[in-house]
């Protein structure tokens, strides 16, 4: 039986329940660092919700309703938007991904 994969984009204006994935919110990515993301989420052992935001939609109700059930909150260091206990990124958002998917197998072994 196929692995299914429960990892989601989410774009304005949708919404979702708060769900085991681990959630990020991640702003002003370009569209090249999405086609990465993309393709790791494909291949990755742990699911992400992944709210999309890009700074010129200008929804700040938007923003914080997913600001309140994000586990984490990543800003491109080019972007205007400021969220409160956000981690800004100069290069690659995937970074963070693939980390917390080290992390959490590291976990799952002790």
């Amino acid at each position: 039986m196929e692995n299914q994969q429960l990892s989601r984009f989410i774009t304005y204006p949708s919404v979702v329940d708060k769900s085991n994935n681990h959630t990020v919110i991640l702003i002003d990515a370009t569209a090249e660092q999405l086609v990465r993301l993309e393709r790791f989420l494909k291949i990755s052992t742990v699911n992400f919700d992944v709210y999309l935001y890009q700074g010129e939609d200008y929804d700040l109700e938007w923003l914080n309703y997913a600001h309140k059930s994000a586990d984490h909150v990543l800003i491109n260091d080019a972007s205007q938007v400021k969220v409160t206990d956000a981690e800004r990124y100069s290069t690659e958002p995937l970074d963070y991904f693939e980390q917390y998917e080290l992390d959490n197998q590291s976990a799952e072994v002790l």
